[in-house]
């Protein structure tokens, strides 16, 4: 395990959360907001966060989590609080990798 995940796993009260499931997760909470909640496309979030529809893009698919302030914006522009959707995604991480332990020991 890296050091980053050490890190994490002390932040997240020692769950089993990868920092990929992590960015995974925020990148799936973003998504679902943007589509199903705010009816927004990507572009047009990524232009009231003042980033690129690739940075966005990037993001969503999990290949990046983006700065702090830039989730800041991301949370802001989408009617929450940055806590909000770390806390959404810490959940959907924490179930996903349930889930994924699951399937392994079937």
């Amino acid at each position: 395990m890296i050091e980053n995940e050490r890190t994490h796993r002390k932040l997240t009260g020692d769950k089993d959360i990868s920092l990929e499931e992590f960015r995974k997760a925020v990148g799936a909470v973003i998504r679902q907001l943007r589509k199903k909640t705010l009816r927004l496309t990507q572009i047009k979030l990524a232009r009231l966060v003042g980033i690129t529809q690739a940075s966005l893009c990037l993001i969503e698919n999990g290949r990046r989590v983006g700065r702090m302030e830039t989730l800041w914006h991301i949370a802001f522009a989408m009617g929450m609080n940055l806590s909000a959707l770390v806390a959404a995604a810490e959940q959907l991480a924490e179930t996903s990798a349930t889930d994924s332990r699951n399937k392994k020991s079937i």
